[in-house]
C-alpha cells in the first residue's frame, strides 16, 4: 500500500524522507508563498529559508524515485497576487506540481 503525505515541511529533513520515500504515492508540500514575509505571517512560527531548503531536497529525493512532489497553497488574500511567481519559483524547486486550495473564510482578515 502507497501512501499520501501532506507535511507543512518544516520537519521534513532528508533523512526522515528518506526512510519512507519508498513507501510514497505522492508527497504534498503545503507552503502558501515563497516570500518570507507572506509565508511566516501565514505559517507561523515557520521559517520559509528552513522549509524551502526541506522542499528542494524533498523534491529532488522524489524525482530520483518517481515519485510526484506537489506544492500545496491556500489561496487568500494575503496570497493571490503572487500566485504566477509563486508557480515559477515551485517549478523551480522541483515541484511537479503546484495544488491551489481555496480558503473557505471564517473571518473577513483574508
Amino acid at each position: 500500500t502507497l501512501l499520501n503525505l501532506i507535511t507543512n515541511g518544516t520537519l521534513l529533513t532528508e533523512e526522515r524522507l528518506a526512510g519512507c520515500v519508498d513507501l510514497l504515492a505522492r508527497l504534498q508540500i503545503s507552503i502558501d508563498s515563497h516570500r518570507p514575509g507572506a509565508f511566516e505571517e501565514l505559517r507561523r512560527p515557520a521559517k520559509l529559508e528552513r522549509v524551502a531548503a526541506h522542499a528542494r531536497a524533498a523534491a529532488r529525493l522524489c524525482a530520483q524515485r518517481n515519485v510526484p512532489c506537489w506544492f500545496t497553497l491556500v489561496l487568500s488574500r494575503r496570497n493571490q497576487d503572487e500566485l504566477a511567481d509563486y508557480v515559477a519559483w515551485a517549478a523551480e524547486m522541483g515541484a511537479s506540481r503546484v495544488h491551489v486550495l481555496e480558503l473557505l473564510p471564517l473571518t473577513p482578515a483574508y
